[in-house]
């Protein structure tokens, strides 16, 4: 099973978000429907890499991370993936990635959130750890 902590204001969840000027830090969305829409994003994630985690095909896993960085769109797309760190070999790299590209575009952002964001994207970086399979935002 894995698990995700990103998102919302609401514990355990924090999503970053990096804002159109070189400065880094989190973006804390209080706001129901912006937590709803994280918690939706992430449980859909989890559940991709879960399924490719158990597939008939996977080796043992090792021990290592994967920190994964891409843009969310308003409008649900994604663009920009990045591979920030992988100490893991290709085959598990890319199972983080197709984890999060294989369920897209997600659902269109909540009407508060663009004025939340003040920006039409959000940078998302997740850290996916093995051989427990956790993934975490930073």
């Amino acid at each position: 099973m894995a698990v995700i902590l990103a998102g919302c204001h609401s514990a355990p969840v924090l999503i970053s978000e990096r804002s159109t000027h070189a400065a880094y830090r989190p973006v804390f969305f209080s706001t129901p429907e912006c937590i709803a829409y994280d918690k939706t994003l992430i449980a859909t994630i989890t559940r991709g890499w879960d399924d490719l985690l158990n597939g008939p095909t996977i080796p043992k896993q090792p021990d290592g991370k994967v920190v994964v960085s891409f843009e969310l769109h308003s409008d649900g797309s994604i663009n920009g993936f990045r591979i920030i760190k992988s100490t893991v070999d290709d085959m598990f790299t890319q199972l983080c990635v197709t984890a999060i590209s294989s369920h897209t575009p997600f659902s269109q952002w909540p009407d508060s959130m663009p004025g939340l964001v003040k920006a039409n994207r959000r940078q998302i970086t997740l850290t996916f750890s093995y051989p427990e399979p956790k993934v975490t935002a930073n």
